[in-house]
């Protein structure tokens, strides 16, 4: 019979999940899209914990005040 050179099995450790969703999330911008119904870019929100994504069509020129009250809505 053969045997195995394996590693001792080790305890196993939980991975940290934050208390409350979109705590870590990232902003991306899809830009320069052909126009469609006066838009011409998309925001992409990603939350990191969830893997949920929300995408908010959006005109290429936009400020950071716009930006900021598109993400709180």
């Amino acid at each position: 019979m053969k045997s195995f050179k394996k590693p001792p099995v080790r305890e196993l450790y939980s991975i940290l999940v934050s208390d409350t969703q979109w705590n870590t999330f990232s902003i991306d911008f899809i830009v320069e899209l052909p126009k469609f119904s006066k838009y011409d870019a998309i925001m992409m929100v990603v939350n990191f914990m969830s893997k949920r994504a929300h995408f908010v069509p959006i005109h290429m020129i936009v400020t950071m005040k716009e930006v900021v009250r598109l993400f709180l809505h």
